[in-house]
């Protein structure tokens, strides 16, 4: 490494002082800490892409006037795995529970599933316009292949709310608008975890993600490091001053 040229005086005297009064350094680094410390509880965490401008910038302030008039594009997103394929009456019976409960989590305002998805087509020249999987639906094995070669024949749902090898559906819970103040991923990520616990049954494997879980994420794992890495971090720097 290139040392470097004519370092500032400051950073000179800083560490010149560091060398000489180790003691005393860690000793005012401490009391500094303590007369801080108490001020911690004020410090806000944003993981949000919000995160990365100002409250001022121009594209902020037009993607609040966007959510405002067309709602939140943000969405927890359950993915629904069965082996044996989603299109028998245990699966669509468990997606359209689960796609009732995602519309109890917390800030969820509607949800989008293959068993809401709304159907349009012509009967006798009407338009008729209903949901995939209607709640009475009677769910015989003729029934659920006819609704199977529509779904994956359809110009939308396949990789979208289906795969096309008919094994895996995707639920989207979207979110309300995110400002004033927004969504709190944590209860929402939590409660989307514990749903996904509860309708893990059989053969079923459900995965929660989207834009909210990854945030969850980050801030899981920034608690992790500031709960191990800081405190180790301190106790070596007040070592090595100490030991100075």
């Amino acid at each position: 490494m290139t040392p470097i040229k004519n370092p500032p005086r400051a950073a000179i005297a800083l560490v010149g002082l560091i060398q000489s009064r180790p003691r005393s350094v860690l000793l005012a680094s401490l009391c500094l800490i303590a007369l801080f410390t108490p001020f911690i509880s004020t410090l806000t965490q944003d993981f949000t892409h919000k995160s990365l401008f100002r409250e001022n910038d121009p594209l902020i302030e037009d993607y609040n006037r966007f959510e405002e008039q067309f709602g939140n594009d943000d969405s927890v997103t359950f993915a629904i795995h069965s082996p044996s394929g989603i299109f028998d009456k245990e699966s669509i019976t468990l997606l359209q529970q689960l796609t009732a409960k995602m519309e109890r989590l917390p800030d969820v305002v509607r949800v989008t599933s293959l068993t809401n998805f709304p159907w349009v087509h012509s009967v006798d020249d009407d338009l008729r316009i209903e949901p995939l999987f209607d709640d009475d639906s009677t769910l015989s094995d003729d029934f659920l292949i006819k609704r199977k070669s529509i779904a994956l024949n359809h110009e939308t749902l396949p990789n979208y709310l289906i795969s096309k090898d008919g094994k895996t559906a995707v639920s989207h819970a979207h979110l309300r608008p995110g400002n004033n103040p927004p969504p709190d991923p944590t209860p929402i990520i939590d409660a989307a975890h514990q749903l996904a616990l509860e309708f893990s049954q059989g053969d079923h494997v459900i995965y929660v993600t989207g834009g909210p879980a990854i945030n969850h994420a980050f801030k899981q794992a920034t608690a992790k490091d500031l709960a191990i890495l800081v405190p180790i971090m301190l106790g070596l720097i007040v070592l090595l001053l100490a030991y100075n």
